[in-house]
């Protein structure tokens, strides 16, 4: 087992509600996310050191997509329907107002893109409905940036993402940027041959531990879960 990081007493929020808003191209876009679980704590992590502007070697030639925003769980909102919901009550008297990890389930995922667009996704709706509850406006570098843990599985392959949020400025790709670290798509297990790769239960009554399960991978998310 792993200690609770700084040894802080954690609050575990199983599947809050999570709800923010964001403005891209002199559009608002409203999300709302229901994570499987959410680790509070009292103090934030400690920022990653990556929040400076790209240099102009690392700046990409052109930029992925455009994405289908509906497919994101992002949508088109008028202003006066804006909402931002930490998915706690009355945040200002409760003392685990900051997020350490996000754990998110999902059995139908199978490509690592839907696992790489989920863990983004949740992490920064996440973290940016804590900014703005905190009051920082939209547009704005932070001044101390937020980061949280994500886990993302569908019972048989995890992947592990950690997720900065250095500025609300999001109308476009100008300045500083957020950013994601994210390990490769991990199989949690060994299936036995002859056996389905979903949904599998196995005996181990009569054995002294767990067979077949990828050590590198439970490694990997201890150690990630005790930074």
């Amino acid at each position: 087992m792993t200690a609770p990081p700084k040894n802080q007493d954690l609050f575990l929020h199983r599947k809050p509600i999570i709800e923010t808003n964001w403005f891209r191209n002199f559009v608002f876009f409203n999300a709302k996310y229901h994570p499987s679980f959410v680790i509070r704590t009292s103090d934030p992590l400690q920022p990653l050191n990556s929040t400076f502007p790209l240099p102009p070697d690392e700046f990409p030639a052109s930029m992925p997509g455009p994405f289908d925003t509906y497919e994101l769980g992002a949508y088109e909102k008028s202003i006066i329907r804006l909402k931002n919901n930490t998915g706690v009550s009355y945040t200002k008297y409760f003392k685990k107002r900051h997020i350490h990890s996000v754990l998110h389930v999902n059995t139908n995922m199978k490509a690592e893109e839907f696992f790489q667009s989920c863990g983004l996704m949740t992490s920064f709706t996440n973290l940016l409905a804590i900014a703005q509850d905190h009051g920082h406006p939209l547009g704005l570098p932070l001044e101390r940036p937020l980061n949280c843990n994500c886990v993302v599985t569908n019972g048989t392959s995890i992947l592990l993402m950690v997720y900065q949020l250095n500025t609300t400025q999001l109308n476009d790709d100008k300045g500083m940027w957020n950013r994601a670290w994210c390990s490769p798509l991990l199989p949690l297990y060994t299936p036995k041959e002859g056996y389905p790769t979903k949904r599998q239960f196995h005996e181990i009554a009569e054995v002294d531990g767990l067979e077949h399960f990828n050590d590198e991978a439970v490694a990997m998310l201890l150690k990630l879960l005790s930074r």
